[in-house]
């Protein structure tokens, strides 16, 4: 089975979609055997080195140094979708691959411009996103965030002929969340924080938040602070943390669910890790560092399975101090938080790996 992936990660773009991509990918090959290659555009941050880490090859792309800034997501590419397709078919031609069984597209920049160009090229071809705004050529589609209208927004979007696989109960987790997921017990109270903003958090929310409740953090018996290894700030964060006897700085962490599962409260971005903290029913405090993350992380703090603290461009430090008093004088907060996340989603994806894996006897690709 042959597996490609065309996704990116940089000091703008984060390292969230590489992550998801690596954790399908880990699924995959333990279900079926597979052959895996990252296609990633050689932008600083790259991840290229974590990717192949975790026993995968990859491949870079050049960046295009004439291309200019176009608006949206187009400028993450580094180059125009007709250039970024042909320079993957010529790197599929490169490492020999004349059919893939899957092509998963995660990028933002990419739309079906891009996507049509592979017609006969694999039998499926899956594509992963959040945001709903572009026409796809694709034969599945999975997007895990739950926003209005979430089950129907696609709907214009897709060719017929699409499945997809909508909301929360899809998110891509790693195993450890399920192994640890069976020793989740309630929260009673609020004991032990936990700050990660992401793998890259260029603007350094962690730090602006860590001072804001500087006063309150001897409160705490434990805080857990997480950086990415990409975290042009880490160095700075390091040096906060060991100002407090209890504020603990780890860099790249491998153990992530099992520092989720020993905190009461965590604080952070509303990018792909919402789903993990959702899913140990970790209540948290969460803005959006990206304007992604806005929509979706507005929707979550409706439901009322987040507190939804706004856009970071619109921080206010009393109002972080505020409601981390609450959840500290008021212990039955955290428990009925926790409470409702516990119940909040349901595992599908077995039902959706189960679907790529059909596809290795499936017909031949059409569109």
């Amino acid at each position: 089975m042959q597996v490609v992936f065309r996704v990116d990660a940089s000091h703008i773009i984060g390292s969230g979609h590489v992550m998801r991509c690596i954790t399908l990918a880990i699924k995959l090959r333990q279900r079926s055997p597979v052959q895996c290659l990252f296609i990633c555009r050689d932008h600083e941050g790259n991840m290229a080195s974590y990717i192949e880490a975790q026993g995968f090859n990859v491949a870079l792309l050049e960046n295009n140094p004439n291309v200019k800034n176009n608006p949206l997501y187009l400028s993450w590419l580094a180059s125009t979708q007709a250039e970024d397709a042909m320079q993957t078919l010529a790197t599929l031609k490169k490492h020999n691959i004349k059919k893939m069984t899957l092509l998963v597209v995660d990028h933002y920049s990419l739309d079906s411009v891009w996507e049509s160009q592979f017609q006969g090229c694999s039998k499926q071809l899956l594509v992963i996103d959040d945001l709903a705004d572009r026409q796809h050529q694709c034969d599945m589609l999975l997007d895990q965030n739950i926003v209005p209208s979430y089950l129907t927004r696609y709907q214009p979007l897709l060719p017929k002929h699409c499945k997809t696989f909508l909301g929360l109960n899809y998110a891509l987790l790693r195993e450890d969340f399920y192994h640890y997921k069976k020793k989740v017990k309630v929260r009673t109270e609020l004991q032990r924080l936990f700050v990660f903003f992401g793998g890259v958090d260029k603007d350094n929310m962690t730090l602006t938040c860590l001072k804001a409740i500087s006063s309150q953090l001897p409160l705490l018996d434990i805080v857990r602070v997480i950086v990415g290894s990409a975290n042009p700030h880490k160095r700075e964060i390091e040096d906060f943390c060991k100002d407090y006897e209890n504020c603990f700085y780890a860099e790249q962490v491998s153990n992530m669910a099992e520092l989720m599962l020993n905190s009461d409260l965590a604080m952070g971005a509303g990018g792909t890790t919402t789903a993990e903290r959702i899913f140990l029913g970790l209540p948290c405090l969460v803005y959006a560092i990206a304007d992604n993350q806005y929509l979706i992380s507005k929707s979550l703090g409706a439901l009322g399975w987040i507190d939804f603290m706004g856009k970071m461009q619109r921080f206010e430090a009393h109002k972080l101090q505020d409601i981390l008093s609450a959840y500290l004088s008021a212990p039955s907060l955290i428990e009925r938080k926790s409470t409702q996340l516990l119940s909040a989603t349901q595992d599908h994806v077995e039902h959706f790996i189960a679907q790529i894996l059909k596809a290795d006897n499936s017909r031949k690709h059409l569109i």
